[in-house]
């Protein structure tokens, strides 16, 4: 499964998807908002997927969620050290996972968009 994962991509997408997670909980705590409420900041996380698709041509959804999956404990763990932590554990957990779903979705947006491309040059 991991063999044509390009490793490069997956620190790149950790990084991100780190620093994205970090300015999103800073964001929403700032704002007092509820998290009951719809967060549009969330769809800032298609972009470390997309990157790390950009990065990786042969499997970049599983770049994506590589890199999603090693970054989440990280992010968790520097939000309770933190005190960024203002809600109960399991809502922390479905924030988590929806960022996630959201980095897989920024993957497969470009290999579409890749496909679509291609599509379009074997018509022509």
């Amino acid at each position: 499964m991991f063999r044509s994962v390009s490793w490069s991509g997956v620190v790149a997408c950790t990084i991100f998807y780190t620093m994205i997670f970090v300015t999103v909980r800073h964001q929403i705590l700032m704002a007092h908002s509820v998290v009951h409420q719809a967060q549009p900041v969330m769809l800032l996380f298609l972009l470390p997927g997309a990157v790390s698709a950009l990065t990786s041509k042969q499997a970049p959804l599983s770049v994506a969620v590589a890199g999603s999956l090693l970054a989440t404990p990280f992010c968790l763990t520097m939000m309770i050290k933190g005190m960024m932590f203002f809600h109960s554990f399991w809502q922390e957990c479905a924030f988590s996972i929806s960022a996630i779903f959201w980095c897989g979705l920024g993957a497969l947006s470009v290999t579409l968009g890749r496909a679509l491309l291609e599509m379009r040059q074997g018509k022509q």
